[in-house]
């Protein structure tokens, strides 16, 4: 049933150009180097492994199999690969007209056959070499790498099952170790809860080996994507996690910002400031969405001092203000940091009704490990939050709601970031 529908709806003018389009594909492949130079150029970049991968999904997959699969009943197979294989075809399209009509055509039709389809998808399907993709709509739309497409069993014009076999069976050691880490340090923060299936959790993986992000920025990434206050679901996250390698590290500043020059000025301006307040510049990030999104609400602002320095900003503001319920002054001054933590523990957990709100602040700055620029009484750094507030009034475009700071190696020291 699914079939006859597809079919139908590839019918007349895509199918008459067949002929043109493998003849078009064939001299496109001759005549590579110099019908597409950008495109060469890039390649040239590229890893032999991405090269691989290049040809594979450019060539092999898109050009014949796709169209192969549509003539003799490839099914969803064909119209999931079709999706993904006619995105690329269009881009090709920039440099030979054939093959980006045929792409726009396939595009078009493919849109039209899911909203169709949608219904009556099965959930799961194996291929012939024995994989299992798991059918969802947004995949067949909207993940631009082709898996396991190939009708003769091989991936990626690599090699066949074993290549496969040895490939999945990587990905599910990894997966088990990632998922491990991220529901420990889950479970060591409040706010947080684990909301990827192990198959978005494996798509989201290999979508930051793909882009070559280290393990730190996919535990990262996967770590914010699970905050309970904004929680990003899986195709968003990988669709950021793109932003954040092709849009904004390529050009070199973050979203909000109009253009490079602005970024520039604007990093100039929150330096001198902070100097001009007698205030480590020394690690100054610009964190967040921000990176990651052009729907980014704000951007995220963020300095990173020594465990030494930070708890001294804490000491000195809160000198004679850590104080019991009964009025009984606590002495903050000359403790270690294991000894401010034990005290800021016994506030917010052992026995925390026999505290005030200012010693709970207090507390609660010594386990978060972060001096906040809104916090007024008392002022933790001092201008910090005239600043904030002058830095948010020069650009408002960027919506500048805090300027943190923080210590490295804390909870809140994540990748990806941008040093200013």
């Amino acid at each position: 049933m699914i079939w006859d529908l597809v079919k139908s709806i590839f019918q007349g003018e895509l199918f008459s150009k067949l002929g043109e389009i493998l003849s078009s594909i064939w001299e496109f492949i001759k005549n590579l180097p110099q019908n597409a130079d950008a495109w060469w150029q890039e390649f040239k970049q590229k890893s032999p492994f991405e090269q691989g991968k290049s040809i594979g999904n450019g060539v092999g997959q898109i050009a014949f199999e796709v169209i192969l699969g549509l003539l003799t009943g490839g099914a969803v197979n064909a119209l999931k690969a079709t999706s993904v294989g006619a995105k690329i075809m269009a881009v090709s399209g920039k440099i030979h007209n054939k093959i980006g009509q045929f792409g726009d055509g396939l595009i078009n039709a493919s849109q039209g056959a899911m909203d169709k389809i949608h219904g009556v998808m099965p959930e799961k399907l194996v291929t012939p070499d024995g994989q299992v993709f798991i059918m969802k709509r947004n995949d067949m739309l909207d993940n631009d790498r082709p898996q396991n497409m190939r009708m003769d069993g091989n991936k990626d014009g690599i090699g066949g099952n074993e290549f496969d076999k040895k490939e999945n069976k990587d990905i599910s050691s990894f997966l088990s170790t990632k998922k491990s880490k991220l529901k420990e340090r889950i479970s060591d923060g409040n706010g947080f809860s684990l909301r990827h299936t192990d198959e978005e959790l494996i798509a989201i993986i290999e979508q930051g080996k793909t882009l070559s992000l280290s393990d730190t920025e996919i535990d990262d990434l996967l770590y914010i994507s699970c905050r309970d206050a904004k929680p990003i679901p899986a195709n968003e996250l990988i669709q950021q996690m793109d932003n954040w390698v092709n849009v904004v590290q390529k050009r070199g500043y973050p979203y909000k910002f109009a253009d490079l020059e602005e970024f520039k000025q604007f990093s100039n301006d929150l330096i001198k400031g902070l100097n001009d307040l007698g205030i480590d510049s020394s690690d100054v990030r610009i964190q967040g969405s921000s990176l990651r999104t052009p729907n980014a609400g704000d951007v995220d602002l963020a300095a990173f001092i020594s465990d030494t320095d930070f708890d001294n900003y804490l000491i000195n503001a809160y000198k004679e203000k850590v104080k019991t319920k009964s009025g009984e002054i606590i002495k903050i001054e000359n403790k270690t940091s294991k000894e401010l933590k034990e005290l800021a523990e016994e506030i917010l957990v052992t026995n925390p009704s026999s505290y005030t709100s200012n010693a709970k602040t207090f507390a609660q700055g010594v386990l978060n490990r972060k001096i906040s620029s809104k916090t007024r009484k008392p002022e933790i750094i001092s201008g910090l939050r005239n600043f904030r507030k002058k830095l948010a009034e020069i650009y408002p475009n960027l919506n500048i709601e805090d300027i943190s700071y923080m210590t490295k190696q804390g909870e809140l020291d994540i990748k990806p970031f941008i040093k200013l």
